[in-house]
């Protein structure tokens, strides 16, 4: 009686157990805005690597888990680093936000994350009211620019030249251009060819204003 009393517990435990959910862990392979991040969690302990777009800024990264964050060890050429994983644990953020650093188990980055989202523009090129909607796929960013009419005005595709992410260079109907984004990704300054100077921009969805670099871009 007392054995069978035993098995009926082990077995309980075994089902509560296999009940529980999986508590995400931050080991895979992620696109961020910045690079391709590959890391691996034992226990409290995470290494990786990140290898920026571009080519440039590629390192390596340790640091410990609490919950579900992560705070990196030393200094990075990132600056300081700590990210929070989101409950699924498909994709992490920053915790400084000054400093987007941002990422996904998908291939696509989630708007809000890097050049994918919706951009209010102010530029000579296009009327008032314009907006770009982009997505990037790693180092890839395509999408187009919009009137205020929804109508498509021109395709906008770009590559992440940059390793830190924030710099895409494309070329289209303006020709040869470049976005540059703000460390925190709130707007970007927008040149192209000969227009290199101009106080172009764009700011994310929901932003009013924004200093980029050296002028404020400011749009209602």
């Amino acid at each position: 009686m007392k054995t069978r009393f035993l098995l009926v517990l082990v077995l309980l435990a075994a089902f509560l157990s296999a009940c529980q959910p999986s508590v995400p862990t931050f080991t895979g392979k992620w696109t961020a805005n910045v690079g391709l991040v590959t890391l691996t969690q034992t226990d409290d302990q995470v290494t990786g690597s990140v290898e920026g777009y571009g080519g440039y800024w590629n390192f390596t990264v340790a640091g410990t888990v609490s919950g579900s964050f992560l705070i990196f060890a030393g200094d990075t050429p990132l600056g300081p680093l700590a990210i929070v994983l989101s409950e699924d644990g498909n994709t992490f953020q920053s915790m400084d936000p000054t400093l987007a650093f941002c990422g996904t188990r998908d291939a696509v980055l989630p708007d809000g994350c890097g050049f994918s989202g919706t951009w209010k523009l102010k530029t000579d090129l296009v009327p008032a009211g314009g907006y770009a909607q982009l997505t990037q796929t790693g180092a890839s960013v395509t999408g187009a620019v919009y009137g205020s009419n929804d109508a498509e005005l021109v395709p906008l595709n770009a590559m992440v030249s940059w390793g830190k992410g924030w710099q895409a260079e494309g070329t289209n109907n303006w020709g040869d251009f470049t976005l540059n984004m703000t460390s925190d990704e709130k707007a970007f300054e927008l040149s192209t060819g000969e227009q290199f100077g101009q106080e172009w921009c764009g700011l994310r969805e929901g932003e009013t204003s924004a200093y980029v670099f050296y002028f404020d871009c400011a749009i209602p």
